[in-house]
């Protein structure tokens, strides 16, 4: 027996619920025909294909955490004022965050204490006010590396972590 589609009904499995008109028609014994036919007949705005793919409910929804190419890992904050066209924000920028009660500015840098991009812990990220000032511990760190005779080492891994870093291009 067919499930009567009532207005109170569709706002609360559509629009509540958030599930798809094909849900509903699977639950329902109604074709998804007929179910968008009932939602526009009721006035209820018929969600856009990527309207249903975006953040959690894509199908490819991995919790709002992916690690992106440069090794980073970005959490989804649509909200952020600093987010990007897809709604996330750097997990290390959002951790410090969290941590001093605002929100970052942009010319705001958070460092790896331990050069490891995925250890996020309060502990090992550092705020700086500037891009300067960031760069300039990268500078000295290089010339005590340089100092030490570990350059070397820390060359061949600083390649392989960081292809396209300006930085490196100023060391060269």
């Amino acid at each position: 027996m067919k499930c009567p589609l009532t207005k109170e009904f569709l706002i609360q499995e559509y629009i509540t619920n958030r599930k798809s008109s094909l849900q509903i028609a699977k639950s329902t014994g109604w074709s998804s025909t007929t179910v968008v036919k009932y939602l526009n007949k009721y006035s209820i705005r018929v969600r856009t294909t990527s309207e249903n793919s975006k953040g959690r409910y894509h199908s490819h929804w991995k919790g709002g955490i992916y690690k992106c190419c440069s090794g980073y890992c970005y959490i989804h904050q649509p909200k952020h004022p600093y987010s990007n066209k897809q709604g996330y924000v750097p997990y290390h920028r959002y951790v410090v965050e969290k941590k001093i009660g605002r929100y970052l500015k942009p010319v705001e840098r958070v460092h790896h204490r331990d050069l490891d991009k995925h250890n996020n812990k309060i502990t090992n990220l550092i705020l700086f006010s500037c891009t300067k000032t960031h760069n300039c511990l990268h500078i000295l760190a290089y010339k005590y590396l340089v100092k030490t005779g570990q350059v070397l080492n820390y060359i061949k891994w600083y390649k392989k972590e960081s292809k396209n870093d300006a930085m490196f291009q100023l060391w060269k």
